[in-house]
């Protein structure tokens, strides 16, 4: 027979668990933006600490010292290049834009031509660019605004760029921040974890800029042999969108179809037949190399991590779903599936 005392004291805990769990719950959804500003500067934490180990093992020295060094030259490369092609992509950037609505026209104009569409003509002419891309319900046009939250795009910069620079100084202190919130006798283990989901993120942050360097490098050339106008635009484009698996490669193509298609209809085919060929080499030669150092993570449930982001957090979200998904998937191997390993061996052993 149940005390009574006893399910009152279970009910009560319950009720208590559950309103402190719908609190967290809530409080992460309007904290999101920060949240995931938070992940963004640890991503680019990892990559001042891995220039600042590079400086490290080639010359010994101190490690703020190393940091510092690895902070000043990412600075003046990027202020160096930001100078150097920032006028031209502007205006490379403007010319796309203006361009991009005709060239729908056109690519209209030319499918009706070459196939016989009676049936839709009609409908099919009376769709402009504006309603198949309509504002604030498309992904495209959301990247506009990637970082309009919380702080808008000014705040969220400063924010992202702090954040990573004090996570870079001394991510040991945050570490053992995370550490003490669990239980004295799970700290090394927790430690383990947080350093392994680090090595993860490293692999694959390093992975991801060399892909997508190359991707952008051969979108850029083969596009200029190919004769596209704004080809080096087009291939920066390609490269930064290659950051967004699944996803990224096809808006990436979008832009660069439709200025092919106003040199012609067969350069459009032929700007198509490049980017299946770059995204080929980049999903059966670049991509297995870069999950030799960390992990393949199945595309089915990639795309749905990513749809859910987008859907709730938008385009910041999308751009960050997959590593999240990489550092989930060492947590649960490590915590939860090893767990359960460990378990049923010391039950089987006990049997004995």
């Amino acid at each position: 027979m149940i005390d009574k005392d006893s399910l009152s004291s279970h009910i009560f805990l319950g009720l208590i668990f559950t309103v402190v769990s719908v609190s967290l719950i809530l409080i992460a959804w309007y904290v999101i933006d920060i949240l995931l500003l938070s992940f963004a500067a640890i991503l680019f934490a990892i990559f001042i600490r891995t220039l600042s180990d590079l400086f490290k093992s080639w010359k010994y020295m101190p490690d703020t010292v190393a940091v510092t060094l690895s902070l000043a030259i990412l600075g003046i490369i990027t202020l160096t290049i930001v100078a150097l092609i920032a006028p031209v992509v502007s205006d490379q950037i403007d010319q796309i834009v203006r361009k991009i609505p005709a060239a729908w026209e056109k690519l209209k104009e030319d499918l009706l031509y070459y196939w016989d569409l009676d049936s839709l003509a009609s409908l099919y002419k009376e769709v402009s660019f504006q309603e198949l891309f309509p504002q604030g319900k498309n992904i495209v046009i959301q990247a506009a605004s990637l970082f309009s939250t919380t702080f808008g795009f000014l705040g969220s910069t400063v924010v992202f760029l702090f954040l990573g620079i004090f996570f870079a100084y001394d991510p040991e202190v945050y570490m053992r921040g995370v550490v003490r919130l669990f239980p004295k006798e799970k700290h090394i283990k927790v430690y383990e974890n947080l350093s392994a989901v680090g090595d993860i993120l490293r692999w694959w942050l390093l992975g991801k800029l060399l892909s997508m360097a190359i991707i952008g490098v051969m979108t850029s050339l083969g596009l200029f042999v190919l004769g596209i106008p704004m080809s080096f635009t087009l291939g920066l484009f390609a490269a930064l969108l290659t950051f967004i698996p699944n996803f990224g490669p096809i808006l990436s193509a979008i832009p660069a179809i439709l200025i092919a298609v106003t040199q012609g209809p067969m350069h459009a085919v032929y700007v198509v037949i490049l980017y299946s060929v770059i995204q080929g080499i980049e999903g059966n030669i670049i991509t297995p190399i870069i999950q030799n150092r960390t992990m393949s993570l199945p595309p089915a449930t990639t795309i749905i991590a990513q749809l859910m982001m987008a859907v709730l957090t938008g385009f910041l979200g999308l751009i960050l779903a997959t590593p999240l998904l990489a550092a989930l998937s060492v947590l649960i191997d490590r915590v939860y599936i090893e767990g359960m390993i460990s378990n049923e061996t010391s039950e089987s052993l006990e049997k004995i």
